[in-house]
């Protein structure tokens, strides 16, 4: 399987360099503890940015995970406005971005990659009353292509309404907004270039440059494919990982042969496809996270120690 990302050098060459050198590579940028696990965005075959619940309710943590266990750091943050399946974290070498809910505003904090120092913050639909939400859609939160993050934000009560905005996750300025209307957003993604939206039975394109409408081939049915019984996790030509949400099983196939087949844990939640990148899928449970190789998948059953 083939690495998806290949941008995270630098932090892979300083944990590296820190580990080798005997040293402890934990850098908590803030306190009071951290909880259960509530996501985790893989980065690469390496390490993933994890979402931690604190035991302030108004507050969670994001950490910086090495795939063999170690935390390069920790930092905590207003509330985490994601949840499983609509995640609210993006990536790029240099900053991860996460979307939080501040004073009843949707708000993005962006930590540096390297230490979690805080590069900055962007209020989102700042001209909007607040909201309890924070204008946090409950379908779509934040897509990414690793250059921008692009955030939902609205209201499905009335007045409603919703709009879409990119994020250049180089200098954290807003490239473009885009109103969507009262329609609600039911799904969305990025493909070649694009940005689409689902509103009721349409889909939407919106060109990742510039937020100008654009063509795009998805249909209505792709904003349910998280739904449906078996989710398609990875597709790379004929080879696809997917889970079978009803067998709770994840399976690696070649063509139409099934090449492997394994339980997945009953405590964990359901895996994504964002859950995996670089051929290992990170396995998020409340109180642990940890990661397998695909290669590994095939020949062994995942079962909860």
């Amino acid at each position: 399987m083939r690495r998806r990302l290949g941008l995270l050098g630098p932090i892979l060459v300083l944990v590296g360099a820190l580990a080798a050198a005997g040293g402890s590579w934990w850098i908590v940028a803030a306190r009071p503890h951290a909880g259960a696990f509530v996501d985790v965005l893989a980065l690469d075959g390496e390490v993933a940015a994890a979402i931690r619940k604190a035991d302030d309710a108004g507050r969670s943590f994001v950490e910086l995970r090495h795939y063999q266990g170690e935390i390069a750091w920790q930092a905590m943050i207003p509330r985490y406005a994601g949840r499983p399946g609509a995640p609210g974290i993006a990536a790029s070498p240099r900053a991860l971005s996460v979307r939080v809910v501040r004073d009843q505003h949707a708000e993005i904090f962006a930590l540096s990659m390297l230490n979690a120092a805080k590069l900055g913050g962007l209020k989102l639909a700042a001209n909007q009353p607040k909201h309890p939400q924070g204008h946090t859609l409950p379908a779509l939160v934040t897509l990414t292509d690793l250059r921008f993050s692009y955030e939902l934000v609205g209201q499905q009560d009335p007045p409603a309404w919703a709009s879409l905005a990119a994020i250049d996750l180089a200098t954290g300025r807003e490239q473009w907004e885009v109103d969507l209307g009262a329609e609600p957003v039911l799904g969305g993604g990025v493909l070649d270039g694009a940005v689409w939206i689902q509103q009721g039975p349409k889909v939407r394109g919106f060109r990742a440059s510039d937020g100008a409408a654009a063509e795009v081939a998805v249909t209505p049915l792709a904003a349910h494919a998280g739904d449906a019984p078996v989710r398609v996790l990875f597709v790379d030509g004929d080879r696809r990982v997917e889970y079978d949400r009803l067998a709770r099983r994840v399976r690696l196939r070649d063509g139409d042969a099934i090449t492997g087949q394994v339980s997945w844990p009953s405590d964990a939640m359901e895996p994504w496809p964002y859950h995996l990148a670089g051929g290992r899928l990170w396995i998020v449970a409340p109180d642990r996270l940890r990661s397998v190789p695909l290669d590994d998948l095939a020949r062994s059953r995942l079962e909860s120690p």
